[in-house]
Parts: structure tokens; C-alpha cells; sequence
């Protein structure tokens, strides 16, 4: 069953839900286009939010974040670039947006993931609300802070900010020796986010890494204050675990690998 959290704000009640392994597959492609369809609807009338749109995150590992507004007939996605530290060749990793960001009460905000961490960020005076995905590249690039820094620069000071880190790849099940991704970034990474070090322990050939850990340090960077910086209990994926996780779930042969869903919003 889906797990749901929900915080007390003075614009009301904010959920912040997470789809399970029993809530079936989120990832939406040819094959499970109907069935991911039918999942989605389901678990987010599950979290009190089928009366919300959902404007979903385009994941694209990009540094960037966006606040989304709206007129009759037209959404707009207001795109606060950031230079990233690390380099990759992503389709629009440059200009595409990796955070979705609404000061609209009416709007909720989802995002599908494999292994990465969904982000939720609020504030506790104003409906402000969004989710960041946040991987390997976005904690490289500090996609957390970016996000912080874009929800002070719009008029929501980091006094009034909470967050909250998703269901993600815990650190036992995250082997970097086995990412083709961090063979094409290794040099980078370590010339230009040298702090990634500090996250990665050596298990015998493989090399584990916090990701969470990295972020939650981002955070508390950003002037986040600890108490403000929430987890989900039993929030690691894993083959065990109640979520699905791309690398753990590769790792136990479960293929093709599945995908949760985060949805986040106001009752």
C-alpha cells in the first residue's frame, strides 16, 4: 500500500504520497502505457488528490528547476538555469528542468523514479510547494540548494521551509563500480564536486555511495534547520524493500526493472 505523510501548514493539509511495490508499476512506456496510466489514477485518489492536476517533473538529471504558473488555457514553467559542476551529455540536461515548483494551492506535483531521490520542499505561511528529483548528477550539481535558493529568491524565506527526502537507493544497493554513468563523470566529479568522496565507501570491488547522506548535508547547508529536514521511515528502495529500486532490483535479476510514483499536494 501506498505510504502517505501529511504536515500542517496555514494554507491547510499538504500530502506528500509514495506508491509502493503493491501499487504497481509507474513507469509509462509503449508496453505498460495503460496499466501505469490506470496505477497512477489509482494511488493518487489513494492520497485524498484526485480532485488536483499533476503537473509531473521531466526528469533529465538537469540542475535547473522551474516554478510553474498558470493562465486560461496556457502553464508556464519559469526556469532558473544553474550552471551545473559536473558535465554530461543528457538530452536537456542544459535547459530542461529537474524540479517543479507551485505557489498555486490547487496544483499537485508527481514524479516517477527508479533510484533517485524525490525531494519534496514547502512552506509552512504560503501554499508553496514542489518536488526536485534529485540522482547522482543532481547531488553532484547541488540541485537541492538550487532549489532553496529559487524559493528565496520568489519570497519564501528558508525560515518558513521544510522538506522532506523520498523513497531512494539506499547506500548498501547504490554501487558506483557497476554506473556507466560514474565511469564518464569520475574525473569530473572528483576535480569539481570534490566532497563527493566523503559519501562513498569502499566495499571490497564495489564502491557504495549516500545519496542521501550528500543531500540532506546540502540542505542543512542551505540553512534548512534539521528539524525541518524530513525522511521517509523505511525509506531506502531496495529488493526487500517496499519500493522499487532500479540498481537493487537489476542486481536481484528483476527485470525489467519497475518505478515508483511521488505525488505531492493539498487536500
Amino acid at each position: 500500500m501506498a505510504v502517505i505523510d501529511t504536515f500542517t501548514t496555514d494554507t491547510g493539509t499538504l500530502v506528500i504520497g509514495t506508491s509502493s511495490r503493491t501499487d504497481g508499476d509507474m513507469r509509462r512506456e509503449n508496453a505498460t502505457r495503460h496499466q501505469a496510466v490506470a496505477n497512477r489514477s489509482r494511488f493518487i485518489a489513494g492520497c485524498g488528490l484526485a480532485h488536483r492536476p499533476v503537473t509531473y517533473v521531466p526528469a533529465s538529471h538537469s540542475p535547473n528547476v522551474a516554478v510553474v504558473s498558470r493562465a486560461p488555457g496556457h502553464i508556464f514553467h519559469d526556469i532558473h538555469v544553474r550552471v551545473p559542476r559536473v558535465h554530461a551529455d543528457f538530452t536537456y540536461y542544459l535547459d530542461g528542468f529537474d524540479g517543479v515548483l507551485s505557489r498555486e494551492r490547487e496544483r499537485a506535483v508527481g514524479l516517477v523514479t527508479g533510484d533517485c531521490i524525490p525531494l519534496t520542499l514547502w512552506s509552512n505561511t504560503t501554499p508553496f510547494h514542489g518536488v526536485i528529483h534529485i540522482g547522482l548528477l543532481g547531488a553532484l550539481n547541488r540541485t537541492a540548494v538550487n532549489a532553496v535558493e529559487v524559493a528565496v529568491a520568489i519570497g519564501h524565506p528558508t525560515a518558513d521551509l521544510e522538506c522532506y527526502l523520498g523513497a531512494a537507493v539506499g547506500q548498501s544497493q547504490y554501487d558506483l563500480s557497476r554506473s556507466g554513468l560514474w565511469t564518464a563523470i569520475e574525473a569530473d566529479a572528483y576535480s569539481n564536486a570534490p566532497e563527493v568522496e566523503h559519501y562513498q565507501v569502499q566495499d571490497g570491488r564495489s564502491l557504495k555511495m549516500d545519496l542521501v547522506g550528500m543531500v540532506r548535508d546540502q540542505l542543512a547547508a542551505a540553512s534548512i534547520p534539521a528539524a525541518r529536514i524530513h525522511a521517509l521511515a523505511d525509506g531506502a528502495a531496495g529488493r526487500d524493500a517496499r519500493f522499487f529500486s532500479h540498481s537493487a532490483d537489476t542486481s536481484s535479476g528483476l527485470l525489467p526493472t519497475r518505478r515508483l510514483m511521488t505525488v505531492v499536494g493539498y487536500l
